[in-house]
């Protein structure tokens, strides 16, 4: 959950933001941005005394886990607020396990070491021939015969390296992931909401882009939902994947700033005359 906090400082308003990669950022390529940091940077430049907790843990299909994580773990930096990224209200649980092995993502099933040691040695031998899904990643032709090839849908380690270039990752066999439902989602949601209620901090979900279903769950709840109704363009994201460049993290910083401050959700006394 990123590098060890020291203790709270009583003249810092403490936020702490929980989430997948895209919190955490995607620490398995060169370009390592993240959102938080900058969350703090902003507020700080603004007179504000506070600082950013970034708790987000790689793993996307994890977050009963992350949100479990919430009254075990993260309580104890004694956070005055927790962010929670809700992409959609349904929580997803998984045994996966995400590793990064020569740059590259890792994912196999919790303790299934022959997984494991297979993946590893197909990583292996991508790189033998890193070279050439270069060479046919950016060459444009190489690039439409390749959609034409795997549109065929002929599943092989030509179509499976390609993948892995394209995204950086490797998916080991075996690998589960469960989605709870709506209702119990929302009812797992409103008792972490409860119990930190009864601890005064306090606990919002946020989703990166309007999402029209969230806002009306979250209107029919008690749980308060963030939504910064960012409009993204192609240079927000890495090439690579979908994660944040510096230029997206830079943006929803800006439009978390904006939010916090406009709906007065920072205390006065925090602020530096």
């Amino acid at each position: 959950m990123g590098k060890d906090f020291s203790p709270k400082d009583s003249s810092m308003y403490r936020i702490v933001v929980l989430g997948d990669s895209f919190v955490a950022g995607p620490n398995h390529i060169v370009e390592h941005y993240s959102f938080p940091h900058r969350i703090e940077e902003k507020l700080q430049e603004k007179g504000y005394n506070v600082e950013v907790l970034n708790c987000g843990v790689d793993g996307a299909e994890r977050s009963v886990q992350v949100l479990n994580s919430i009254l075990y773990k993260v309580t104890d930096f004694d956070p005055d607020m927790i962010l929670f990224p809700c992409s959609h209200f349904s929580l997803d649980s998984s045994t996966v396990v995400r590793e990064v092995y020569r740059g590259i993502v890792l994912f196999y099933p919790y303790g299934n070491q022959e997984s494991k040691q297979e993946g590893i040695a197909n990583i292996d031998n991508f790189f033998k021939y890193r070279g050439f899904f270069h060479f046919l990643y950016k060459s444009y032709i190489a690039r439409l015969a390749g959609r034409y090839y795997l549109r065929l849908n002929r599943p092989n380690f030509f179509s499976w390296y390609l993948g892995l270039y394209r995204e950086n990752c490797w998916h080991s066999w075996g690998s589960e992931v469960v989605t709870y439902s709506l209702k119990e989602s929302v009812r797992l949601f409103s008792e972490v909401n409860d119990e930190l209620t009864s601890k005064n901090i306090k606990f919002h979900l946020f989703d990166y882009e309007k999402v029209n279903r969230n806002m009306k769950i979250a209107a029919q709840t008690e749980l308060s939902l963030i939504s910064l109704n960012i409009d993204f363009t192609e240079e927000d994201h890495i090439y690579k994947d979908t994660h944040f460049s510096a230029h997206g993290c830079n943006k929803i910083a800006d439009s978390f700033c904006s939010y916090l401050l406009e709906h007065q959700m920072i205390p006065e006394k925090y602020f530096r005359d």
